[in-house]
């Protein structure tokens, strides 16, 4: 008995079965792949030397990165960043995933250890530049600042703001990326300070305010030349109008 040659459905759905097959075996694949090849190329000197060009052709200055790796988890973490004015302890870069999925540029950002030095020249323009930023569709949802340090040299005096802490959000809106500081302390000379403010950074570089609760951190002289030279003020108190 002859067996029946197959109808053109039949080849169409075994071609179905067989490319589904197919594809299955390639997302199974996959899977391992981008799991264990993604974290292996990031501990490579080829990609940290990437990152290194990457951050000196934004920053304009040299950039060195001790070591580099990604976990799905954690996202992207720069252990040991120096450059000319700028040491972290490490620096993480956490994607929101299901952000991405929606075509949305999101992540979680954690600076631990930083420490910035600055020279004061007295001039109006700021001390701190910045790579040009894209006009908008990138978010920070949550930035972390960890036991940091900025010193501005000014002369033969140095200004050093420790421990600074801070947690901040931020957006880019027409080529400006605008924190809003939920927190932020540190010392000056031994003086503590706490607060909240708000800070704008374009590629000519930082401004902002910062609205302090401690009376006596308002009127350190040593802090608001500290903020003056990042181009940064202190919110003053509002002035009552005197009874009649």
């Amino acid at each position: 008995m002859m067996t029946p040659a197959p109808t053109f459905r039949g080849r169409l759905w075994r071609f179905t079965k067989r490319l589904s097959l197919l594809a299955t075996l390639i997302v199974l694949a996959a899977v391992p792949a981008a799991a264990f090849g993604v974290p292996a190329l990031a501990r490579s000197p080829w990609a940290r030397a990437r990152a290194e060009k990457a951050l000196t052709r934004s920053l304009g200055t040299p950039v060195q990165v001790s070591e580099m790796n990604w976990s799905w988890k954690s996202g992207l973490t720069l252990h040991n960043v120096s450059g000319t004015a700028i040491q972290v302890g490490s620096l993480s870069v956490q994607p929101r995933y299901g952000k991405l999925l929606s075509g949305k540029l999101r992540a979680r950002a954690t600076l631990d250890s930083p420490e910035v030095t600055l020279i004061d020249t007295g001039s109006a323009s700021p001390i701190l530049q910045f790579p040009r930023l894209p006009r908008k569709g990138c978010r920070i949802d949550k930035l972390e600042i960890r036991n940091g340090t900025c010193i501005v040299k000014r002369g033969d005096t140095n200004i050093r703001l420790g421990g600074l802490e801070a947690r901040a959000d931020g957006r880019v809106e027409n080529g400006t990326l605008r924190f809003e500081l939920s927190s932020v302390s540190g010392t000056c000379d031994g003086l503590e300070f706490s607060g909240k403010g708000r800070i704008r950074v374009t590629q000519e570089g930082l401004e902002g305010e910062l609205d302090l609760k401690e009376p006596a951190a308002k009127e350190s002289a040593s802090l608001q030349n500290a903020l003056r030279a990042l181009h940064l003020t202190i919110k003053k108190a509002p002035v009552l109008s005197e009874p009649f």
